[in-house]
């Protein structure tokens, strides 16, 4: 018996040792194994996660070709902001570093080339969610392609895994104004995706966002619009066209019908076509509540009524520095009397027509410092006649058209421009002391509008009467002698 156990100690202890050797060599190497394997370990780091997911989906991408792989290594798109947070509804700097990573270790595979938005062109591409869940952080990644026919997504191989957020580090998960932002600009892509045709990047001018529904831009009119530029130039679908503000007029390219005026309803689509581009991106932002902001934001097509995409977003307070919401503008009573009426619009008659104007940095939120010219441009649907009245800081009213450069009053054709300064001005419109905001206000009608008292200024008119005499005049001239009448407005802002 003794005898025995020896032998029977001699064979069983080299087999534990060996057993224990074998298990610490697979801790040490784990197999590649699909999603969370028994033996695989957490990953140690964003390169560690990256390099999963990469093998998943090349796993998963095998899996719908048979296992062979492609004759041509399938390109991936994987941009900085593919990668959003559905529970707190922002794209994180996590998504830039995770999509930095994701594109090595695609490289790395062998099987996959992948490449940043921007540099270079592919039906695929990598997008995906991550989100905390207890301890752990859940990625979710899929390969979604684009029917060649249609534009419609179709959603290809697929990856989950985790990582726990001890492993993370805070600044990745950092809310801020600009990842809600971009949050907000994917969701209007991804509405808008299947209605925008994907094989050409087409532009779109960008905006500022108004604060409110009045003619106010504090300065985070202008970080949003920063956001929104900076997110479009990673975007598949748009580039973004902006001149701070939007619109650049060129009188000589105007007559040239190098830009397009398509007056219609929709503001955005009225700015598109001004800007030129293929689209434009418009909305506004307001308080919510007590310590809520929502911004909203819509994309329009030229020429069309109709938006491809809208959504809105929340943000609290607690983000946003105080001075982003302070008004740029000085208090005036006088100038607040003479929006305010000219904002009636009201008619006698229901105009089958619209009037639009802008100037040369568009229509929304736009600022001319002393001695930079300003050129308005102004169209109507149909035939008609055109009253353009501008009034100055100062209060100052003067007609800009008809003029005596403009020649005797007529009809102005549908689609035609008309361009303020008129040709053979020997001056130009200059900002020029007090600063502030001046409002231009135009009318059209199916029939001449009356005159009202003036004194001449060298070819233009200054009007004697008030604004609000002016409308409370033209809305009596017109209802009387059954004058339909269209009208429009716009604010612009002078400085230093």
């Amino acid at each position: 018996m003794q005898n025995n156990k020896a032998l029977s100690l001699t064979v069983f202890i080299p087999f534990v040792l060996f057993v224990l050797f074998a298990l610490s060599v697979l801790w040490a190497c784990p197999p590649q194994a699909h999603g969370g394997s028994l033996f695989s370990k957490d990953p140690e780091n964003l390169p560690e996660l990256a390099a999963r997911v990469a093998g998943d989906l090349e796993e998963s991408f095998r899996d719908t070709t048979g296992g062979a792989a492609p004759e041509r290594k399938p390109l991936l798109i994987v941009g900085k902001n593919y990668f959003m947070d559905p529970q707190t509804e922002h794209i994180h700097p996590f998504s830039a570093y995770f999509a930095d990573n994701l594109r090595t270790a695609l490289n790395a595979t062998g099987f996959f080339d992948a490449a940043a938005e921007g540099d270079a062109e592919s039906l695929f591409a990598v997008s995906g969610t991550y989100y905390k869940e207890k301890d752990r952080l859940i990625v979710n990644c899929t390969v979604k392609t684009t029917e060649a026919k249609t534009g419609n997504i179709v959603p290809g191989a697929s990856a989950s895994t985790s990582m726990p957020l001890s492993r993370c580090m805070e600044e990745w998960f950092r809310p801020s104004v600009q990842s809600k932002v971009r949050y907000l600009m994917t969701r209007i892509e991804t509405k808008s995706f299947d209605r925008i045709y994907f094989k050409k990047r087409r532009d779109v001018s960008v905006e500022k966002f108004t604060f409110g529904t009045g003619e106010d831009y504090p300065e985070m009119s202008v970080y949003i619009a920063d956001y929104l530029t900076e997110f479009l130039s990673g975007s598949r679908l748009l580039v973004p066209k902006r001149n701070r503000g939007g619109v650049a007029v060129n009188p000589n390219r105007a007559k040239n019908r190098d830009i397009m005026v398509v007056p219609v309803e929709s503001d955005g689509a009225s700015l598109a076509s001004f800007a030129g581009a293929a689209h434009a991106l418009v909305g506004n932002y307001r308080m919510a509540d007590g310590d809520t902001l929502e911004i909203y934001a819509e994309l329009a097509e030229a020429g069309r009524p109709d938006v491809l995409g809208a959504a809105t977003v929340r943000l609290p307070l607690s983000l946003v520095n105080a001075d982003w919401l302070k008004s740029g503008t000085v208090p005036d009573e006088a100038f607040e009397n003479a929006y305010e009426v000219f904002s009636q619009g009201t008619t006698a008659a229901q105009a089958p027509f619209t009037v639009k104007i802008v100037a040369t940095h568009g229509r929304r939120g736009a600022v001319y410092r002393q001695g930079e010219p300003i050129v308005f441009v102004a169209a109507v649907s149909m035939n008609a006649y055109l009253r353009i009245y501008n009034r100055g800081v100062s209060g100052q009213i003067v007609q800009l058209y008809p003029n005596v450069f403009s020649g005797p009053e007529r009809k102005v054709q549908a689609g035609e421009q008309i361009v303020l300064p008129t040709e053979g001005t020997p001056f130009e419109f200059l900002p020029s002391p007090p600063f502030g905001r001046e409002i231009v206000k135009a009318y059209a009608s199916d029939k001449p509008l009356n005159d009202l008292p003036s004194e001449d200024l060298g070819g233009y008119k200054r009007i004697l009467p008030s604004a609000t005499e002016i409308q409370a005049a033209h809305e009596r001239h017109a209802s009387e002698n059954g004058i339909a009448m269209a009208q429009d407005k716009m604010v612009l802002f002078t400085a230093e």
